[in-house]
């Protein structure tokens, strides 16, 4: 099983960086998280999308 390295950060109490996004394209979700963020927030309350984009068809 690969290290959960957000855990082991959060344990070691060290600062992480979020990214919030209000958008739930797949492209986006991927070039943010290959972008270096700690983590990313998706936004389906206030975005603009639905949940559907995610699911399987």
């Amino acid at each position: 099983m690969p290290e959960d390295l957000f855990r082991r950060a959060a344990r070691e109490r060290r600062t992480l960086l979020n990214a919030w996004l209000m958008l739930n394209d797949p492209l986006a979700i991927e070039l943010i998280g290959e972008a270096g963020w700690d983590c990313v927030t998706i936004d389906q309350q206030h975005g603009m999308g639905a949940t559907r984009r995610f699911s399987p068809a």
